[in-house]
């Protein structure tokens, strides 16, 4: 692949996310941007800090994705997921690039590996790649991964990751993209759906129901449906006392910040 041609997918990503700071939009035009170009079965934002275990993932589509579900699992297993060992502990001498599963381990070493035997196969990943987008701290980090159950993703793929790289890097930094907002045990505790976690998100920053309806791109009667939902599972009835039963109950941190 030329220059020229690797280059052409970054250039139309850019133009596709041209002005899109809010978080959930820029995240689900890129994943729709990513499973277009990569043609993967499932993409997903992953934010994960290892010395806290916590983590945060936004898998795209969400039909058959629990975000919670994965949260939780990639926080149980982040320290030993091949490629995000291989990003943040210091084994990348300073190399950034896309990388596949099987850049990092053969295959017998991955059926013997815990993270992809009892968190990536169960959920149908048998390849990855993977796009840092943020390396924070030591052991801290975003990236996203596009996953397939069928075949290993190409050399010619990995160059198109590469060439949209630099553009998912500046729209995560203009985006201001958070660690983990979101409890992901806190949120299993309360039985919130991925849906029904990220409305509440958008509730304590103060967005009203239309304004959440917009982002999410589903209808207000939705997104009070989710609310009525929340409500329930809370023991409350409006918002402001969901947000502060939600940051009693850890499911909201104290001060969250403005979307």
């Amino acid at each position: 692949m030329g220059n020229r041609a690797a280059r052409l997918p970054g250039l139309e990503l850019s133009h596709q996310l041209a002005g899109m700071v809010e978080r959930d939009e820029f995240l689900r035009s890129a994943a729709e941007m990513l499973l277009h170009l990569l043609v993967g079965d499932v993409t997903s934002w992953n934010a994960v800090d290892l010395p806290t275990g916590r983590a945060e993932v936004q898998p795209f589509p969400l039909t058959g994705w629990d975000a919670a579900e994965l949260s939780r699992g990639l926080g149980e297993m982040a320290d030993e997921h091949p490629l995000v060992g291989a990003y943040l502990d210091g084994r990348s001498d300073g190399d950034v690039s896309p990388r596949r599963l099987s850049d990092v381990a053969t295959r017998s070493e991955l059926l013997r590996n815990r993270a992809y035997v009892d968190f990536l196969r169960p959920f149908g990943v048998r390849h990855q790649v993977v796009v840092l987008t943020a390396h924070l701290s030591p052991g801290s980090g975003r990236a996203w991964s596009v996953n397939r159950s069928g075949r290993d993703f190409t050399d010619r793929e990995v160059a198109v990751a590469r060439a949209v790289q630099p553009v998912l890097v500046a729209l995560d930094r203009a985006a201001g993209l958070p660690l983990p907002a979101l409890d992901a045990a806190a949120v299993g505790r309360m039985r919130l759906t991925a849906r029904e976690a990220e409305v509440l998100r958008h509730v304590g920053a103060g967005l009203t129901a239309d304004a959440i309806a917009h982002l999410l791109r589903i209808s207000t009667r939705t997104v009070c449906k989710h609310l009525e939902n929340v409500y329930r599972k809370l023991d409350c009835h409006d918002r402001l006392v969901a947000v502060q039963r939600a940051r009693g109950l850890g499911l909201l941190p104290r001060s969250d910040p403005p979307v």
